[in-house]
């Protein structure tokens, strides 16, 4: 079985990266991945988990 990877991104940013009004995305730590990826839209809105992790 092939591994794939995934981005986990809150409501609404997971909606704005496929509709491509959303084209970066800033993260703690980089990544050399320069494949496919898939968007997994997690339950807890952007705004709130931000918070939850200060």
């Amino acid at each position: 079985m092939k591994r794939v990877s995934a981005l986990s991104l809150g409501q609404p940013n997971a909606e704005q990266v496929m509709r491509g009004k959303k084209t970066i995305e800033y993260r703690s730590m980089p990544t050399k991945k320069r494949e496919r990826v898939y968007i997994y839209a997690s339950k807890t809105p952007a705004d709130q988990s931000v918070e939850e992790n200060r």
